[in-house]
């Protein structure tokens, strides 16, 4: 394995952020509602929304990555599969929206979710394919960043959501 000065960098900088490889975030817009929720791994290996940040939309760029960087430090973490205990693990993104059902969530919803992989930050924008179908991916529009640039994912992402704006 080779490194070059650079990339050892940003691996002391990640490592002093706290920030660790493998964390996902999943990025709600809802009306005028930001809905940030940290990816949690179960036992048996799904992910599941965590408890979810919710706040106004919009705001500072500043306030924003500040609030990625939260989510992906909540994230990661192993819990106790929904299925088992009956929670229906959604329900607090719907409250956090201030929406009554899945349906009337994805009338209005957009999606971008953000993975620190290793030494990079993933970001993909969803499609909304309502509720039925629920959001989707083409893999094709995943626009990668060094780990440490997370001022710059904040400003992409929020040029995702505004361009998602129906």
């Amino acid at each position: 394995m080779r490194f070059d000065l650079q990339s050892i960098l940003a691996r002391l900088r990640l490592r002093r952020s706290r920030l660790k490889p493998g964390t996902a975030i999943s990025i709600y817009l809802v009306g005028a509602r930001l809905i940030v929720c940290p990816q949690l791994t179960t036992p048996d290996g799904y992910y599941t929304d965590g408890t979810p940040i919710a706040r106004d939309w919009p705001m500072p760029a500043d306030e924003f990555t500040r609030i990625l960087h939260d989510g992906l430090l909540a994230s990661g973490r192993i819990t106790p599969s929904p299925r088992a205990s009956g929670i229906d693990t959604f329900e607090p993104v719907l409250a956090a929206a201030h929406k009554r059902s899945f349906k009337s969530f994805m009338a209005d919803a957009r999606l971008v979710d953000l993975t620190l992989a290793d030494d990079r930050l993933e970001i993909a924008p969803m499609h909304n394919r309502g509720s039925r179908m629920g959001f989707e991916g083409d893999g094709t529009a995943i626009m990668r960043l060094p780990a440490t640039d997370l001022g710059r994912a904040a400003t992409h992402i929020i040029e995702l959501l505004d361009l998602n704006a129906h």
